[in-house]
């Protein structure tokens, strides 16, 4: 008869074949939307580390002492301007209901030995004033940077949160005189 269908029994077993192939594929698919959202969240974060670099690299008063009120105003400047690009978009500052929470932004000095591991400088002959008589001295020698921490809850049931951190460092910016370059570049 035309046109009439019958089931075969290749039919049952193209129905069992994708029942059993299909969740596979969806994991796979969830894990690269993860991975997605967790290269995304990495980029915010050194975007926001970038943007506070900028501010801290042309602020003279981070020179300071730490025990300075023109130092901590300094600082809170450069750490609210790593926050503006990441809170712009998918993060939000503590617990909220955005992809990720930003959990700490630090500003990284030279001369800073005794912190935790969040605001300790990465190169360990920058860590202490040593030989240099001040922090303005030694950041001639050692790059100052900032650093965005945050906590991503990922999608996958059970699945713990992800910690993340977005850093930029970054040497100050010095103006010369004509007295500094010497005579065969002018």
């Amino acid at each position: 008869m035309v046109g009439q269908y019958t089931a075969s029994r290749e039919d049952g077993a193209t129905i069992i074949e994708a029942a059993l192939v299909l969740p596979a594929l969806l994991i796979v698919l969830f894990a690269f939307i993860e991975l997605a959202r967790i290269l995304v969240i990495q980029g915010l974060l050194v975007a926001g580390a970038k943007e506070g670099l900028n501010q801290a690299v042309k602020i003279t008063d981070i020179e300071q002492d730490s025990t300075s009120t023109k130092y901590n105003a300094a600082k809170t400047a450069v750490i609210n301007t790593a926050k503006v690009l990441p809170l712009a978009t998918l993060l939000t500052d503590g617990a909220g209901s955005g992809w990720a929470s930003i959990v700490a932004v630090t500003l990284v000095r030279p001369g800073q030995g005794a912190g935790t591991v969040f605001d300790q400088h990465p190169l360990p002959a920058c860590r202490s004033l040593g030989g240099a008589g001040s922090i303005a001295e030694l950041m001639v020698a050692c790059p100052i940077g900032v650093r965005v921490f945050a906590e991503v809850r990922l999608q996958i049931p059970f699945a713990a949160p992800l910690r993340l951190r977005g850093e930029a460092f970054g040497f100050r910016e010095v103006a010369f005189t004509d007295q500094d370059v010497p005579e065969v570049v002018r």
